[in-house]
């Protein structure tokens, strides 16, 4: 029994599309809120082990006893081994959405199939409503989206 030409021509067509996308590494950059607590201090957040912060600069932007909030993120990264991604995570005001504080950490993985647990912390300087997105950027930096934490109240 023969095969008919375009039985063929449409094996061959799938057959490259798949050498194709196999040949493209499969890259993904993807970052999930898990957790958050809010009325943490600079302090209290430099205290946790290095393997449950993920910025682990340790500046003096902000005192030691300025109150903030810790955001637990899950990030998962795929095929940029080696590569510096940036993580932002930025505090709005949860009424009309501006943005108060923002921070970047850089991300590089250290192998093709790479993902941390961490925190991140930002400073919650006035009373207020308030949500915290976070955004993992690829190699280009141009992904502009990302979860958000539930809004939260700050007395």
């Amino acid at each position: 029994m023969r095969n008919s030409p375009s039985i063929i021509r449409r094996s061959l067509v799938a057959l490259a599309a798949a050498v194709l996308l196999a040949g493209c590494g499969g890259t993904r950059a993807d970052v999930e809120i898990v957790g958050m607590q809010n009325g943490v201090s600079r302090q209290q957040y430099l205290a946790m082990p290095g393997s449950a912060r993920v910025e682990q600069a340790k500046d003096a932007e902000f005192g030691a006893k300025t109150q903030g909030v810790a955001v637990e993120v899950l990030l998962k990264i795929d095929g940029y081994k080696g590569s510096t991604l940036p993580l932002a995570y930025t505090l709005h005001d949860a009424r009309n959405q501006l943005p108060f504080v923002s921070r970047k950490a850089p991300i590089t993985p250290d192998s093709d199939q790479w993902s941390k647990r961490g925190h991140v912390w930002l400073p919650v300087l006035a009373p207020g409503s308030y949500y915290v997105q976070v955004v993992l950027g690829d190699s280009t930096g141009r992904k502009t989206n990302g979860p958000r934490t539930e809004d939260f109240t700050v007395q």
